[in-house]
């Protein structure tokens, strides 16, 4: 009967047991075959043996593996919030650079003290809302997005790719700090 199931020769060892132990669905002749194979492998006990001890191997040769990855999911966590707190920062130091720069020029138009004041504003505007980022806010994570997506339409063409690069780390900060609370809701 086993001439006919030589492929079992390929078979793991939990493969036959599957096969042994829930012989529904399987023929007679295929379930008796898997018998023979399991006791030319010298005897079911040693089978459910090598099991076991490839199980207990699985699960006891590095337990650091299983907090590998819990590691790399806060790490990634952590990274989104950097950069969508970075990118704040960034925005904030931009928008109170071209502030000053404009003020303290000596171009033949001045701006307008309500642009510098909307400068300022947004300088300041980003600084809190990166503080809040740092703090894993989602509230100001989507705030400053919503703000920079608004932004983008009115600044000067060399400006918008830095603005892009900082819209990017929002919506990684965006993830991150969503990421995060979720993190958290599924700890308790």
């Amino acid at each position: 009967m086993a001439g006919s199931y030589k492929g079992f020769r390929k078979v793991s060892d939990a493969e036959l047991m599957a096969v042994v132990n829930a012989p529904e669905g399987h023929s007679e002749s295929l379930v008796d075959a898997a018998r023979e194979e399991i006791e030319r492998r010298g005897g079911m006990e040693k089978v459910e043996g090598q099991m076991r001890k490839l199980a207990d191997k699985r699960i006891t040769d590095d337990p650091s593996r299983f907090l590998e990855f819990k590691e790399t999911k806060e790490r990634n966590i952590r990274r989104g919030i950097r950069w969508g707190m970075w990118s704040a920062y960034a925005s904030a130091g931009f928008a109170a650079l071209l502030a000053i720069v404009l003020f303290v020029s000596a171009a033949p138009a001045l701006p307008s003290p309500q642009a510098v004041a909307r400068l300022l504003f947004y300088g300041a505007l980003f600084l809190g809302l990166g503080f809040g980022i740092f703090r894993n806010s989602r509230i100001c994570a989507v705030l400053a997005f919503m703000v920079m997506l608004l932004i983008i339409p009115v600044l000067p063409i060399p400006l918008i790719l830095p603005a892009l690069v900082a819209l990017y780390g929002l919506i990684r900060g965006i993830l991150g700090t969503f990421a995060y609370h979720k993190h958290l809701a599924d700890g308790k």
